[in-house]
């Protein structure tokens, strides 16, 4: 199973790497954000198998 194809999965990182730069553009602490995204992805990834 592949889980870097489809249209979901590319809109979802465009979106964590566009809060990302927004994120690094106002120097805001970066901590939560990595865990959230980290979480995130693990639900996702985990969600589909």
């Amino acid at each position: 199973m592949n889980y870097f194809e489809g249209n979901e999965f590319f809109l979802l990182l465009f979106v964590v790497l566009l809060i990302g730069f927004v994120v690094n553009f106002f120097e805001k602490r970066k901590d939560y954000y990595i865990l959230a995204l980290s979480l995130l992805f693990a639900g996702a990834i985990y969600g589909k198998s």
